[in-house]
């Protein structure tokens, strides 16, 4: 601790796109040695998503970018077990 402040460096692999990295934090240290060591041991990784199977990745990958009806942009995220999507621009229902 400097002046009641914590810092954190962090040194990086050879290879990494820089040597080091020096972090000037708030909260305590020991929470980010924490999180830190969690990421080092690949613990987040328990906490991600269910995986996508390959049919459900192949369904994503192709919907369509533009509405069959007026053109328009499809710009809306898609989400798994969701069978359609609703145009903005002329309200339109595509099947996925």
């Amino acid at each position: 601790m400097l002046k009641n402040e914590d810092h954190i460096k962090i040194i990086f692999e050879s290879g990494a796109p820089m040597p080091s990295a020096h972090f000037h934090i708030w909260q305590p240290c020991e929470e980010w040695q924490g999180l830190i060591n969690r990421a080092k041991a690949k613990d987040f990784e328990a906490d991600r998503a269910v995986e996508i199977d390959a049919q459900t990745a192949a369904k994503l990958k192709s919907a369509p970018s533009q509405c069959s009806s007026c053109g328009g942009n499809i710009n809306q995220v898609i989400l798994r077990g969701q069978d359609s999507i609703k145009c903005e621009f002329c309200g339109f229902v595509i099947r996925l």
